[in-house]
């Protein structure tokens, strides 16, 4: 609906020519573990006519121009509309977009870690620091499952020994 509706002709300018184009771009983008890969896949399907600097180029463009500023405000006018097109019609539950909005708003980073891009913090450098941040997490609950796992298995009288 938003490609045919709302932004069919400046998706087009991005090389988004469907609606199941602009969900495949924004899935990619969404599940990408850098930006760089993302950039890296817009670089190898670009269109024959395009240099590697054009389609970076869009890439980045796309990323900063539509999926950040544009798409939310056409998925928050779509989302507006139906609700009240459905509590018109006495439905009690709506859809309710703002959270994907907001994601995409923010690049599907961190909101708190994109706000970082205004001081002139690169958004790919926030999402490392992210990503590290998620590394040590993820080994501290590993260590303490694994040492709360070590007391429920071992019996009491060698845990006392080991204390000792």
């Amino acid at each position: 609906m938003i490609h045919d509706h709302f932004d069919g002709y400046a998706l087009s300018r991005y090389g988004v020519t469907s609606g199941m184009g602009l969900k495949a771009e924004l899935d990619r983008l969404r599940l990408a573990k850098t930006f760089r890969s993302y950039i890296d896949h817009r670089v190898a399907n670009r269109a024959f006519f395009q240099s590697v600097s054009e389609s970076v180029e869009q890439a980045l463009k796309f990323m900063r121009r539509y999926v950040s500023y544009t798409f939310p405000r056409s998925l928050l006018a779509i989302s507006n509309i139906q609700a009240e097109v459905l509590t018109r019609n006495g439905r009690e539950t709506v859809g309710d977009y703002s959270t994907f909005a907001s994601r995409a708003a923010s690049l599907f980073m961190n909101s708190s870690l994109f706000a970082l891009d205004e001081y002139g913090v690169p958004p790919e450098t926030t999402k490392r620091l992210n990503m590290q941040e998620m590394v040590q997490r993820r080994s501290a609950r590993q260590s303490i499952f694994f040492s709360w796992r070590l007391r429920i298995r071992t019996p009491t009288s060698i845990r006392s020994n080991a204390l000792l």
